[in-house]
This record gives C-alpha cells, sequence and structure tokens, in this order.
C-alpha cells in the first residue's frame, strides 16, 4: 500500500471517528481522552456521610484512586447477618432523635447512626433519614453508592429488619425513577469525578491550550440535578429589603431593558486542587485535580442596573444579596448563595446575571437560562439557574452557604453546626497558580529544553504580576505571563496563562521535582506547602503547584540510528490523494479554500522540498502548518517498526489545533500498520515533541503503538 494512501484512510478513520464534535477544534483533542475512567471520591454536600474521624481508630477506609472506574457490588452491603438481632420497621421509626437514638436502614440492615451525625458534613440533614430508609436520599445523591461510604455504614450495623418487614419490602415494586436521568449528555473527554451529581474537570492538558475555555470542555459542579425550566415561561424575582415592590423580569425582558456587557471571567470550584491536600491528610469532598477551574466570556446585565430599575434604596440594615436557583434538594429547598451587597450594587465590580456563555446561551450544565457571574469570587455563589434574587440584612439561609464552602485551622479535623456558624463563608479566592504542561510523571530526555505551561490567578480583581519556577536542581526563574491576559487595574477577573523554558540537566538521570508559585498585585505569594494551609474541608488548596518528570538519559546509539533515514518522494500521481486529504479537513471543520490556492501552494512547497511527502494546513490563503511524513516497514530485527522522520507544523499554527490532528492521524496509521515501535528521527527541538507529548503518549525516542 502506498504511504500516502495509508497516511490518508487513517486520517478518514481519525474524522470519522470525531463526526459528532464537528465545527470544534478543541473538541477533536479531546477524543484522545474518551478512555478517561471516572474516579470515585467522596463528595460533601446535603446528606451525604463522609469520612470524618475514623469511627474505629484500626480501621482504615479505602478511597479508590482518581480516574479509576470501580464496579460496585452492592450485594454484600445490607445483607441480613445471621449474628445480628431484628427490629421491626415500627421499632426502627422510633429511634429518629438523638435522645432516642438515631437509626436508619439500608436494604435488609440497621444502622446506628447517632454518633455519626456531628461529623456529617450535611449536618442535621441526615436526620431526613431518621428512623427510615437512606435509600430514597440516596438515589438523589447517588455518590453514596460507593465502597468508602458503604462500608462506613456497615461499620454502624447493629441489626436486620425483620423477616415480616423484609418479606413487605420485597413485594414493593422496584422504583426505577432517577432524579438524573434527564441531566445533558457531556463532552467525554472530561475528566469526571462524580457523575451523580455531575462534576467533572477539564483535562490539564488542555486547560493551557485556550485563554478562553470551550464550552464542551468547561469544568461541570453541580450539587442536584440539571433543571430544565420552560424559557417562555421563565421569571425572575427581584424582591426584598431596599425594594419597594416585587420586580420579575422575563429573560426576553431583561435582554431589552438593560445594556448587556460581555467580559471574561474565571471561575475556580473552593475545592480546586483538593486532592493534593487529601494527600497530605484526608479531606472530605470531591477529589478534585487541578481542572476544576476554566475561563469564559459570559454576556448578560448589570446586576447594579437591574436592582437600580427596581429602586432599591441601601440602608444600615442591609448587608446581602442573596441568590436561588432552581435546582432543588429533597427538602424542596434551593441551591443558594449569597454576597455582601456592597458587591452587588458597584458596578465597578461587573457582578453580571448572564444569558450567553463564550456567545452562545448557556448550556443547561452551566446555569440555562440565567445564571449570576460573580467576578473574582468563588465558583459556589456564581448561582446557576437563577429564579430569585432576595436583598436581606442577612447572608443566604442555604445549607451551601453556612455549612460548607468555608475554611477552617488546620487544628479542626471536624466541625459541629456552631463551629461553622462562627467561620466567614468564602468569597473572594486567594493567589492560585498550577503547572498543567507537561503530564506530571511524564518522562523526558537529560538535556532537553521543557516548555511548562499553566496558569494563574488571583479571587477579587487582583492581577497577577509574577510567576516563578523553580526545579530541585536549580534556582527559581520567572516565567513568560500571556499578554492576552492583561486587564485594567482592580478588574482581573480572568487567569493568566504563563509558560516558561526550563533546561533539565545532561548529566541528570532519575525524578526531577519542577514548582511554580504566583504573586498578585497585592504581593500575595502562593505557600510553599499544603500542610500549613489544611482544612478537613480541602478547600482553599493553593499550595505552590509541582509536578515530577522523569528524567532519562538518550541512547545515543540508538538514536543516531534512526537519525539519517531516507524519505519517500511524493510522485506526481499522489498529488490527488494529498489533496483529497487537505480537503476532508476542511470539509469536516466547515471550511471551504478553492483548490487553486492551495494548488500553488503545494507547487512551491514541492519546489523546495521535492523529497518529501507534505501535508500543507492553510487558512485563509496562506500557508499555516506542514507535516512530512516517512512510514517505512523494516526487517532490521524481528520485530515490525515503523519510522517517521519528521513532524512538524509552522509556529503560525499554534494554538490552532492542526498539530494534534496530524499526530492522531500519524498513530492511526502506526496503528494500521501494527507497528510494535514507532522511531522518531528528527532534532529535540521540534516543535512535534511538545505537540505529542501533549497526548501523554511518548517519550519521544520510542513510542510504543496500543495494539487494543
Amino acid at each position: 500500500m502506498k504511504t500516502t494512501s495509508r497516511v490518508i484512510n487513517g486520517f478518514k478513520r481519525f474524522l470519522n471517528n470525531t463526526h459528532t464534535i464537528r465545527n470544534n477544534v478543541n473538541a477533536v483533542h479531546l477524543n484522545a481522552f474518551k478512555s478517561s475512567a471516572f474516579g470515585i471520591s467522596i463528595i460533601t454536600g446535603v446528606g451525604l456521610f463522609m469520612i470524618g474521624k475514623n469511627l474505629n481508630a484500626e480501621e482504615k477506609v479505602e478511597i479508590p484512586k482518581e480516574n479509576t472506574q470501580v464496579e460496585l457490588d452492592l450485594s454484600k452491603y445490607g445483607k441480613v447477618i445471621d449474628s445480628l438481632p431484628e427490629y421491626t420497621r415500627e421499632q426502627i421509626e422510633k429511634k429518629n432523635n438523638k435522645t432516642d437514638r438515631i437509626w436508619v436502614t439500608f436494604k435488609y440492615g440497621v444502622y446506628d447512626v447517632t454518633d455519626f451525625v456531628e461529623q456529617h458534613p450535611g449536618g442535621e440533614k441526615i436526620l431526613l433519614a431518621a428512623g427510615n430508609s437512606v435509600e430514597p436520599y440516596w438515589s438523589l445523591y447517588a455518590v453514596h453508592k460507593c465502597k468508602a461510604v458503604l462500608d462506613i455504614l456497615e461499620a454502624m450495623r447493629i441489626g436486620n429488619l425483620s423477616k415480616k418487614d423484609r418479606e413487605l419490602l420485597d413485594q414493593q415494586p422496584v422504583d426505577d425513577s432517577d432524579p438524573y436521568k434527564n441531566d445533558p449528555s457531556r463532552f467525554p473527554g472530561l475528566v469526571v469525578r462524580n457523575k451523580k451529581p455531575f462534576n467533572a474537570e477539564t483535562p490539564l492538558t488542555l486547560l493551557a491550550d485556550k485563554y478562553i475555555t470551550p464550552n464542551e470542555i468547561f469544568f461541570v459542579r453541580n450539587h442536584l440535578p440539571v433543571p430544565h425550566p420552560n424559557v417562555n415561561e421563565y421569571k425572575l424575582q427581584v424582591t426584598g429589603r431596599g425594594i419597594p415592590e416585587q420586580v420579575e423580569f422575563t429573560l426576553d425582558q431583561l435582554k431589552n431593558t438593560f445594556e448587556s456587557k460581555t467580559i471574561a471571567v474565571t471561575l475556580q470550584c473552593a475545592g480546586n486542587r483538593r486532592g493534593e491536600m487529601n494527600k497530605a491528610k484526608p479531606v472530605k469532598g470531591l477529589e478534585w485535580g487541578s481542572g476544576a477551574i476554566s475561563t469564559a466570556e459570559w454576556t448578560g446585565v448589570l446586576l447594579s442596573d437591574v436592582l437600580k430599575h427596581a429602586n432599591f434604596r441601601l440602608d444600615d440594615n442591609i448587608n446581602h444579596v442573596q441568590f436561588e436557583g432552581m435546582d432543588i434538594d429533597p427538602e424542596k429547598k434551593p441551591y443558594g448563595a449569597s454576597i455582601p451587597v456592597h458587591r452587588a450594587i458597584d458596578p465597578e465590580k461587573e457582578v453580571l446575571l448572564a444569558y450567553k456563555m463564550n456567545g452562545q446561551d448557556i448550556p443547561a450544565d452551566h446555569g440555562y437560562p440565567l445564571r449570576v457571574i460573580i467576578p473574582g469570587v468563588v465558583g459556589a455563589r456564581n448561582v446557576k439557574w437563577l429564579s430569585r434574587i432576595v436583598v436581606s440584612d442577612e447572608e443566604s439561609p442555604s445549607f451551601w452557604q453556612r455549612y460548607d464552602y468555608k475554611g477552617f485551622s488546620p487544628a479542626v479535623e471536624q466541625a459541629s453546626n456552631q463551629v461553622f456558624d462562627d467561620a466567614v463563608a468564602i468569597q473572594e479566592l486567594p493567589v492560585q497558580s498550577s503547572i498543567c504542561e507537561p503530564k506530571s510523571e511524564s518522562t523526558v530526555n537529560a538535556g532537553d529544553l521543557v516548555t511548562l505551561k499553566g496558569y494563574a490567578w488571583s479571587g477579587g480583581g487582583r492581577s497577577i504580576i509574577r510567576v516563578d519556577v523553580k526545579s530541585d536542581q536549580d534556582e527559581w526563574i520567572v516565567a513568560d505571563l500571556s499578554k492576552e491576559a492583561k486587564q485594567r487595574p482592580g478588574k482581573a477577573w480572568a487567569w493568566t496563562p504563563f509558560e516558561v523554558g526550563v533546561e533539565v540537566p545532561e548529566d541528570f538521570e532519575g525524578k526531577i521535582r519542577y514548582c511554580s508559585r504566583a504573586v498578585d498585585d497585592s504581593y500575595n505569594v502562593q505557600p510553599e506547602n499544603v500542610e500549613n494551609i489544611w482544612t478537613f474541608r480541602g478547600v482553599l488548596a493553593n499550595a505552590w503547584s509541582c509536578i515530577n518528570l522523569n528524567v532519562q538519559k538518550i541512547n545515543q546509539l540508538c538514536y543516531g540510528q534512526f537519525g539519517s533515514m531516507s524519505v519517500f518522494r511524493l510522485k506526481d500521481e499522489d498529488y490527488q490523494e494529498w489533496a483529497e486529504m487537505w480537503r476532508l479537513y476542511l470539509e469536516f471543520y466547515n471550511t471551504t479554500l478553492p483548490e487553486s490556492q492551495y494548488h500553488d501552494t503545494w507547487s512551491r512547497i514541492m519546489a523546495d522540498d521535492g523529497d518529501l511527502g507534505a501535508f500543507v494546513l492553510k487558512e485563509e490563503g496562506r500557508i499555516v502548518g506542514l507535516a512530512h511524513y516517512l512510514f517505512h516497514a523494516s526487517s532490521w530485527t524481528s520485530k515490525r517498526l515503523c519510522y517517521l522522520n519528521d513532524l512538524y507544523v509552522l509556529s503560525s499554527c499554534r494554538g490552532k489545533g492542526y498539530g494534534k490532528v496530524l499526530i492522531m492521524a500519524v498513530k492511526q496509521v502506526a496503528q494500521d500498520e501494527e507497528c510494535l515501535r514507532l522511531y522518531w528521527a528528527t532534532k529535540t527541538d521540534n516543535p512535534a515533541r511538545k505537540l505529542y507529548d501533549k497526548l501523554g503518549t511518548s517519550d519521544f525516542v520510542t513510542y510504543r503503538v496500543s495494539l487494543e
């Protein structure tokens, strides 16, 4: 088979495999991550059983690692244990208060959870199930159905349901209703931390690719099932102290009555990087990595304008503005949050009632049809599916405002409601940075120049003025800050991407550690480690961001062996196949380009590099990318080998994703040829190396192709 045909066929299959994500170059990149499995973590929220202090000092609960699909066998939980006593449903129903003890049931099991109530992150919300089964609540909070939570519950086992009640339970029809059944579909490349409610982060390898995060890969933080309001019936209520009479707005009225504004705002979950804190000491909550943060351009109307229109008048007794969503908990209470009133009424704080995200109607997962966007403030206050605004002398009564998303001393290992009441709700987040590329534990070569890329951000509109980077083998160096991130003083609502090249020591072999620390314009700087900022809720994790790289010394003999291979010549009859490949690319992205424009380009390229097969990418009539390929089946050893002579894209391609598309096509070809190894013969400073490393599939010298 001709080389060109193999590449084109591989490319066609690649396009076919990703046809459902047409029109989104970034989405194509994520196809490589479809196999990412979700990690079952312990999540906080109303009604969730969590790990507090060990119920038994010698007992250890296994927490599944991230990205590990766990097939949970529920049959071993809640089954009859012959050695335990039996209790009737009538007896259990009386155990519904602390004085008489608090019992619950799960399947055939009876459990005394009295001593656990104080450790429960949802506080006394757990009493909703007192004297009854926890299963109706667990249908809503499906995260409970993981090994860690069920093991905790089984440790509180005291008995079995009576035989008669077990028989009655068996006779009850099975309720197959799932409150999450109408949740929207999600992009498969997201790193899922919990399925129900859905919580997922943006893959780090893509997070630093774009200043503005595409909607499809924007991190998702849901607490409850996604509501689906009828936009034609939608009305936003504005009421409370200082407002003479309640006002209601339809979505169209908001759009037509007030001037619209578009601003770039970064949203970050309070638990971003919680996984790092959990490694220092177990915490309660979803084990987020560094991807629970994203940036979008939000379009909406200023809250200050809406309040002014409602004839709001501030007085000394007004302190907060509350927001209520349409996502409802088992008590029919909405998700809610609040912010200080002075932030809400200040037009310079640019609090938005947003109806568009990156130029499109806000997706369902992100709050359609309306959400509040509070620049510089923790994501938890940016209420989605906004239905009501209340001006008040008190902060929101919502559980998530009063009993979650608060910071504590490392000395506090669990908190009662009183301790939560005394703590201050998180508003502006501290200065933050994270290294996104390369992936931690990647392999690099001694002497390589490695590019570290990441993001930095600080709450309250504080600008990032510097990002320092160092290794455990060298001194601090200053990273380059993105020019795209220049923002007005005091209004740096969006993150600042950074990038720096670091040279791996030539004489080093082993593990090397690189760390970043950001400094904002108030000269706040990230602390060195998480131990001194640890909090049992795992929030506010903003220590230095560190990655480990595995450094190997290049086998010079092998590297030289493949450094000067012959190349194939593109024959005249092959031109049409390469042109077809380019046409497929344009068609895939709904782009058109007259053949005359790229025919001239082909002629020029072939004149300069007549002995290379070239794939040219063009944009508006100019060259933006070029890739050279060589695949050669060899009997040099008993194993089948493929050699790739060179692959690169021009610097003007940067950020457009073309290089990744080419690499995916190359990978497909290598798999088709059943290559056991893919050898590169190219210079170490070739940009393709960085592109390949982004996919986390190669150490560049030898790439082992998956043969699944």
